[in-house]
């Protein structure tokens, strides 16, 4: 992958645009991102990277990368243009952020987006439009995942000093991101599961094992509750039951139950015999006693026959009666009936004349020359005629009389609606003009209301700008405040890390002299007999140097540059912390202007700007609400005075209509009074329809009499004729002889059932079986006994052979299972013994105590030592060689991924933690240039044609330091374009191209090309 052309915006500390030719860079090969610490050099290529995989390394997130000094309206994005695989493309993203909105107030959240594109001669063909897409599509191009992207070609600051300076386990971690080990992690982690299935399985089989021989136990004990399983149970116990221990045990305890079950066998088919026997004794007995039973049953019913046969006579007779009256049973009813239908009515006429008579007297009106009857006389049929017609007549009038009071009724009541009208719309009339009074006086306050609302709107944003600005000047002032013990604290500490590092390094240039000054003494010390000097040669040493007492070896003066080294991180760390704080006061002096040194009166401006802004975008809020109480107040005056107009036409018509009802009422009512004076005419037409419908019902009664008179005595007539030919001599007697079909039908049966059963009983008497039977009945009881013993006894005996022959077949069944389960289990407790060790061995937890996956990335980390190695003898002199170690660390840590440092000087091996600062640099960046190496070799040969190092180079020495350049300018030979990020001053002598970073207030600013000496 080269990079051509990164642009980005709203990203990190750049406020604006920011667009960077890397082109001019590249044909240098070398060049410099330099600028003050906290200004933005690492974030280029956090935006770098942020464009392809729409990820930033290290602790950053992805969703607050949005620069905190762009206005609000700016949307964040980066765009990226590089060659892969002979190909330029362009790619465009723009992160998760929030915006302001495009209408009204207030802000919303825009998804990230990303699109990808292709050069296509002068134009640019779109490949990819939608995130995922893309992401697929970069991962594709360029061979890397976003970790390998950013561990091999963003080497980040301090990260491999950590990793080389680290355990086994850190190390692990950080190669997990770079080779794709999940495989061998899977294959272990699989067999893991499948040796705990297997031993779960073992397990399983021999609880089932044990269950079986517990099952059989128990069913042993459940049929023999006092016999021991057997002389070979022991050592499980569950329950207070013992167990069989082992096969044998349970084929003992098999063949013991089936011996049980062949006894009770025998056993019960004995008590079954004996069972049978007692029984058909029992049956003979019971066979005798029933026919001794049937005869004295009989004997007993014949006896109380023959005192049932009196009744049965007299029924007899009395039926022959009742068949006799049955054929008079009609004419008998008929007279019944018409001597009642004749007095029903007799009586019907004596109480609608009664009736008549009394309603004659009650009624209100009746005509001059009506005369009514009394109850003593009676009145013929042409009397009653005559005086219903004069009633007829006189009921049309008064229902002309009725009609007349109704509409009366009907007008006088209209009136007084009317009136009623008349009271309420003059009513209404009044109140309408009052509430349009009020609506005037209140519309003229609401008018005053509206004007200073409208007012107070046009003020708003004037005062909200003064609040936000007496606002951010007070949070200001506040934190400037707060951050002068910070300031004074940096400021001391920096200091002091200075003079240290002072001290510390004219302590080590003290050592180094005086080790160089008696050098030829270490040399002496490293000699031996017979051994060739690493000097001249000589294997005779006649004359070795002595040390002097104040010899210095090279130990003491490499832990004094260490302690120089040290000392001069602290430092940078600790000015780094001063120009950070520093920065911030200096900015929010800027900020809080001429309220900087007073943070309480600052906030009470704000405070009252606030009050101020507050008040008025209330009062502003209101001039809607406002406005429509104007209108409605408006509205009401108009409504309120049309309703009262209404009102008062509405009553003067009222009180007009009201005036000719009542006029025509008066009239009807006196046309009345002349007919009938004071009485009410519908209640006269009622009295008079009441008399008139007593006399129709009095003519209906005597007309029915007169009918019912003559029936009945023809009915007379017929029956007396009808009484002569049978043997009753009046209608009395007859009627009395009669009986229902029920009765007759009853009596029938009666005596035809005790004729039969007489006769039925004398026969059976006779009846063989009945004969020579023992005078006194036999006893049942002692034979009923005994079978019950015995079916007792061939229940028992039946039950327990069942029981023992179900434990036999249950027993023998869990034998053979077991027996066949015993030979699987041991196959399977073998195979998950052989699949325990090789899970054991592939997860680390058996010697040498490697896993699997670690396996393989010791085999990945000895690569990238070989890669590392290059480079490093390069920029130690040959001095240094990095190795794994393979072994157990020291402390319990995990084998397979340690580091060590091979010394040629002395020929030694040693820890990575004891080389030097600069020393630690250069095996660092050794490491991380591996890294890359390594990780291109995998990843189907991509090649890697950028490369930036982020800081580091301020802990060499100027010799390691040209060591160091050299190996970065074999890089740049090799094709690559090696970017350098630091604010080293010695290396903008070196390298005059690249990148300057120029942090200010409103977000940082870059310039490309030639880089300005210090």
């Amino acid at each position: 992958m080269k990079p051509h052309r990164l642009s980005f915006c709203a990203l990190g500390p750049y406020a604006g645009k920011v667009e960077i030719d890397f082109d001019p860079l590249v044909e240098d090969g070398l060049f410099l991102i330099h600028g003050p610490t906290g200004a933005g050099k690492t974030f280029l290529l956090d935006a770098l990277c942020f464009a392809l995989y729409g990820d930033v390394p290290g602790e950053r997130g992805r969703h607050t990368l949005r620069s905190d000094h762009a206005p609000l309206d700016a949307s964040p994005w980066a765009e990226l243009e590089f060659t892969s695989q002979g190909i330029r493309w362009r790619i465009h993203r723009s992160p998760e952020h929030e915006t302001a909105k495009t209408r009204g107030e207030g802000t919303t959240r825009r998804a990230a987006k990303a699109t990808l594109e292709r050069s296509q001669g002068d134009e640019w063909q779109a490949v990819a439009q939608k995130t995922r897409e893309v992401n697929e599509e970069i991962a594709r191009l360029l061979g890397l995942s976003a970790q390998q992207f950013q561990q091999v070609i963003l080497l980040p600051q301090g990260r491999f000093e950590r990793v080389l300076r680290s355990n086994s386990e850190d190390r692990e971690n950080l190669l997990r991101t770079l080779f794709d080990t999940s495989l061998y992690k899977s294959a272990s982690d699989w067999l893991d599961g499948e040796a705990k299935r297997l031993r779960d399985s073992a397990s399983e089989q021999e609880r089932e094992l044990a269950n079986l021989r517990r099952q059989a136990a128990e069913r042993w004990q459940s049929v023999n509750p006092d016999v021991a399983v057997g002389p070979t149970s022991a050592g499980e116990v569950d329950s207070g039951v013992s167990w069989p221990a082992d096969q044998e045990a349970l084929d003992g305890l098999a063949e013991r139950a089936e011996q049980q079950s062949k006894d009770a066998a025998t056993e019960a088919e004995a008590a079954n015999a004996a069972f049978k026997a007692a029984q058909t004794h029992m049956d003979t007995i019971d066979r005798i006693a029933e026919h001794w039973d049937r005869r004295a049953g009989l004997r007993e019913r014949q006896d109380e026959l023959k005192k049932e046969q009196p009744a049965i006579d007299a029924d007899r007779n009395i039926l022959f009666l009742a068949e006799a009256a049955e054929g008079l049973r009609q004419v008998l009813a008929d007279e019944q009936l018409r001597r009642a239908e004749l007095k029903r009515r007799s009586n019907l006429v004596d109480k609608k004349t009664a009736d008549a008579v009394d309603g004659s007297s009650m009624a209100l009106s009746l005509p001059g020359n009506f005369t009514a009857p009394t109850a003593s006389e009676e009145m013929t049929r042409d009397d009653l005629s005559g005086v219903c017609t004069a009633l007829a007549l006189h009921c049309s009038n008064l229902n002309q009389l009725a009609k007349d009071a109704e509409k009366a009724e009907k007008l006088e009541f209209a009136a007084t609606a009317e009136r009623n009208t008349e009271t309420s719309n003059l009513r209404l009339e009044r109140e309408q003009k009052v509430a349009a009074t009020e609506h005037e006086k209140k519309h003229l306050a609401a008018e005053v209301e509206l004007a200073a609302a409208r007012l107070a709107a046009e003020r708003v944003a004037d005062l909200q700008a003064a609040e936000n600005q007496a606002k951010k000047c007070a949070d200001a002032a506040t934190a400037l405040a707060a951050i002068g013990p910070k300031l004074d604290l940096a400021r001391n500490t920096y200091f002091e890390a200075r003079q240290m590092t002072l001290n510390r390094r004219k302590e080590a240039l003290d050592l180094r002299q005086r080790h160089l000054d008696g050098i030829s003494a270490v040399l002496a010390g490293t000699l031996s007999k017979n051994t060739p000097c690493p000097v001249c040669g000589s294997a005779h040493h006649p004359a070795p140097a002595e040390p002097s007492d104040d010899t210095v070896d090279t130990q003491d003066v490499e832990a004094a540059e260490a302690r120089a080294d040290e000392a001069a991180i602290a430092e940078a760390q600790s000015q780094e912390q001063f120009q950070e704080v520093t920065d911030q006061a200096a900015e929010l002096r800027g900020t809080a202007g001429d309220s900087a040194d007073d943070p309480e009166g600052a906030r009470g401006k704000a405070d009252e700007a606030a009050a101020r802004c507050q008040a008025a975008a209330e009062l502003a809020g209101q001039v809607q609400d406002l406005d429509i109480v104007v209108t409605v107040h408006q509205s009401a005056i108009s409504t309120a005075q049309e309703a009262a107009n209404q009102a008062a036409l509405v009553a003067t018509a009222a009180a007009e209509r009201a005036e000719v009802a009542e006029k025509e009422a008066a009239n009807l009512r006196a046309s009345i009074a002349k007919e009938i004076g004071a009485a009410d005419p519908s209640a006269a037409l009622a009295s008079v329809k009441a008399v008139e419908a007593a006399f129709k019902e009095l003519t209906t009664a005597v007309d029915a009499r007169d009918k019912a008179v003559t029936a009945f005595r023809t009915t007379v007539a017929t029956l007396t004729t009808q009484l002569e030919a049978t043997p009753f001599a009046t209608s009395v007697e007859a009627s009395d002889a009669l009986r229902s079909p029920e009765e007759r039908s009853g009596m029938l049966r009666r005596i035809t059932a005790h004729d039969g059963e007489s006769r039925d009983i004398s026969r059976d008497l006779e009846a063989n079986d009945l004969k020579d039977l023992p005078d006194q009945r036999p006893d049942t009881a002692t034979p009923a006994i005994a079978v019950t013993d015995a079916e007792a006894a061939a229940n028992a005996a039946s039950a327990h052979h069942t029981r023992t022959e179900d434990a036999f077949l249950a027993i023998s069944a869990w034998t053979d299972d077991h027996r066949i389960g015993n030979k699987r289990y041991a196959q399977n407790l073998s195979e998950a013994e052989l699949w325990t060790a090789v899970a054991d061995r592939c997860n680390g937890r058996t010697p040498p105590r490697v896993s699997l996956q670690r396996w393989v990335l010791s085999a990945y980390l000895e690569e990238i030592c070989n890669f590392a190695n290059r480079r490093l003898g390069s920029m130690t002199g040959g001095r240094y060689q990095l190795s794994v170690h393979r072994d157990r660390e020291w402390g319990g840590g995990k084998a397979g991924l340690g580091l060590r440092v091979h010394d040629t000087y002395t020929g030694q091996e040693r820890e990575v933690s004891t080389l030097s600062g600069g020393e630690t640099f250069q095996a660092s960046l050794s490491l991380a240039l591996g890294v890359a190496d390594a990780v291109a070799s995998h990843t189907g040969g991509v090649r890697l044609d950028a490369l930036f190092v982020d800081e580091g180079f301020g802990t060499l020495d100027p010799e390691a330091l040209q060591l160091a350049m050299d190996e970065l300018d074999r890089l740049r030979e090799g094709g690559r374009t090696v970017g350098l990020i630091s604010h080293v001053g010695e290396l903008r002598e070196r390298i005059r191209t690249g990148i300057e970073i120029h942090p200010t207030d409103q977000g940082s600013t870059v310039s490309v090309g030639t880089i300005s000496p210090i």
